[in-house]
């Protein structure tokens, strides 16, 4: 302990005296003032949803006072990548709608011209206000979207930016030259090394800017002879650089696919990979659907969905056709009394589980009422997630769905 410090010292004075010799320090040597926090001090972390459950369910973490957060922490890099069709800007809509909400202003920086208006609108994204939506069709070369990209960052204007795609980025080089001309190699590497390098010294993190890059695959060489690994583009920078990195791919198959009660697809399903993550679990797998037709995300396919996979339901929720049926049914056993619940809509059956009773053999600390509470409980859904879910089961759609589930097969996974 020094020598000037006693226990009666104000933390506030020491902070201050701290903060005064860092400083003269960084002066000496012709520092810019820069964010500065010594002992005592806190960085702000503020989260946002990506706005589909199984996904920010499985980013939850905790604050210093201990408290549950999920989704994506603001001032970060983010990258969705994966295959064509799995949902990597399905889920980057879901993250606009969320920071829309909290009346953020998003920049869509569209390079590859896979924008589509009706789209983003079907999906929840509000297109009329300028307050809370800029779009930006790219027509020029990689070095002048980078430029534009880390005026926006500095200026403090946008809450959210999101870059589709890195992979049709047109490198200077490669802008100037003919495509008979293959000289260059690297081009793509090069250009996100130095945009993520400024990017990261920008005032990013200062202004609360996350910026998401979307990122297509590419076929590379193998360590055995003609043999080929999909690549996201950018090089390794990418990789480094980003806080979050989630990799989508579509799920192939029958089991692959979201159905209505005449059979007809509705959507698909995707499972996504948390390959990095600085906040939360890494390594984690989680399916979600996407659907096509629906104004909004399957929130109450998607809560019972948990629920079916979930190891303490197992027995207790069920969705299956009886014998000598080819309708398939939502089902609750009640253990105590033998009570069954049953019906094949799904916004039926969890109106039913909210009059149905929890069952007795639970954590003691478990103060649920009803079975849709305990459901809610186990799955840690947090009471804005239930709010939503109680509205939509009080007001279904005019179209229900059916979900079509099952145990996925990882081996039909599509992983180009």
């Amino acid at each position: 302990m020094p020598k000037n410090k006693t226990p009666e010292t104000d933390l506030a004075k020491r902070i201050e005296e701290r903060r005064k010799i860092v400083e003269a320090r960084q002066k000496k040597f012709g520092i810019p003032k820069s964010t500065l926090l010594v002992g005592g001090e806190h960085d702000r972390y503020e989260f946002v949803p990506i706005g589909i459950a199984p996904i920010d369910a499985k980013l939850k973490t905790t604050d210093l006072s201990g408290k549950d957060i999920n989704g994506i922490l603001r001032g970060t890099i983010v990258e969705f990548c994966g295959p064509s069709q799995s949902g990597k800007t399905y889920a980057a809509y879901h993250l606009a709608k969320e920071y829309q909400k909290l009346g953020l202003r998003v920049l869509f920086i569209d390079v590859e011209r896979g924008y589509y208006e009706p789209r983003a609108v079907q999906l929840g994204v509000n297109i009329e206000d300028p307050d809370l939506w800029e779009l930006q069709k790219v027509t020029f070369s990689a070095g002048k979207v980078g430029d534009y990209l880390l005026e926006c960052v500095n200026s403090g204007d946008y809450g959210l930016i999101i870059l589709d795609s890195i992979a049709t980025l047109v490198p200077d080089a490669d802008w100037e030259k003919s495509l008979e001309d293959n000289s260059k190699v690297g081009g793509h590497a090069n250009f996100m090394g130095q945009l993520l390098r400024k990017l990261t010294a920008s005032k990013m993190e200062e202004n609360l800017t996350t910026v998401v890059f979307i990122n297509q695959l590419r076929a590379g060489s193998g360590a055995m002879p003609n043999t080929f690994i999909d690549k996201s583009t950018g090089g390794k920078a990418v990789e480094y650089w980003t806080r979050i990195r989630l990799w989508f791919a579509r799920i192939n198959g029958k089991q692959g696919w979201v159905l209505d009660k005449d059979g007809n697809r509705i959507g698909g399903k995707s499972k996504c990979t948390i390959y990095k993550t600085k906040t939360g679990g890494q390594d984690e797998i989680v399916e979600f659907n996407v659907l096509f037709v629906p104004a909004d995300a399957d929130v109450v396919g998607e809560f019972l969905h948990r629920a079916l996979s979930h190891k303490d339901f197992e027995g207790l929720i069920t969705h299956a056709a009886p014998r000598g049926s080819k309708v398939k049914l939502y089902r609750y056993v009640d253990p105590e009394t033998g009570e069954l619940l049953a019906t094949e809509d799904k916004y039926e059956f969890c109106a039913l589980i909210q009059t149905a009773a929890p069952p007795e053999k639970r954590p003691r600390t478990d103060k649920s009422n009803t079975m849709f509470e305990y459901v809610c409980a186990r799955l840690k859904i947090d009471s804005a997630q239930i709010d939503e879910l109680l509205e939509i089961i009080k007001h279904p759609p005019a179209e229900t769905a059916v979900i079509e589930d099952g145990t996925q097969n990882n081996d039909n996974s599509n992983e180009e």
